[in-house]
């Protein structure tokens, strides 16, 4: 059995749930109020929208979606962004290539305004909020900026399941007991 006082103050919620027709939403959102931007691409696509969700969970308790992240070397990766925007393309987004001085990035661009109807209007203020502090950075300073906010999800490996419960961890190193008990929330 796990010691639960080892993550302290960490709000033990039920499985979180995730709503695909939530984040389709978000994506569309996030994208339409980005995509003119020159920096958005993928890379700051992701940290938008990990940060939404963790943003959410950290103050209102739960997420936007419950969509999942994994650790890349480059920061957190939404599991589900590639197979939804795969099924939207060419009707509610459009993907493909742009440049970005002497780089190629891929940006997505909403087709149709998002239905922020399924969104409370505390889910909007965090949603805004985490567009308006992304909204002028690129890649590399997206990824330095979560980072260097959200210590505690860069202590998983390379490819983990990021939990959400990490929102609530330093920028320690935790104990594998630490870990386990996380991955149970």
């Amino acid at each position: 059995m796990v010691d639960t006082s080892l993550l302290a103050g960490v709000v033990v919620m039920a499985k979180i749930e995730y709503k695909k027709p939530k984040f389709k939403e978000l994506l569309v959102y996030v994208c339409e109020k980005m995509y003119d931007r020159p920096t958005f691409g993928d890379v700051v696509l992701n940290k938008v929208l990990a940060e939404i969700e963790w943003r959410a969970y950290e103050t209102l308790q739960s997420p936007v979606s419950g969509q999942t992240f994994k650790r890349n070397e480059h920061g957190p990766t939404s599991y589900m962004l590639l197979p939804v925007r795969k099924e939207m393309e060419g009707t509610d987004l459009r993907t493909g290539p742009r440049d970005f001085h002497e780089y190629s990035q891929r940006a997505t661009k909403a087709l149709r305004p998002a239905d922020t109807a399924l969104f409370s209007e505390e889910e909007m203020a965090v949603i805004d909020s985490v567009i308006d502090e992304y909204s002028n950075l690129n890649g590399l300073e997206a990824e330095t900026k979560i980072k260097a906010e959200r210590k505690g999800f860069f202590l998983w490996e390379i490819g983990d399941e990021i939990p959400y419960a990490a929102v609530f961890l330093a920028g320690r190193e935790p104990t594998q007991a630490e870990k386990d008990f996380a991955l149970t929330l």
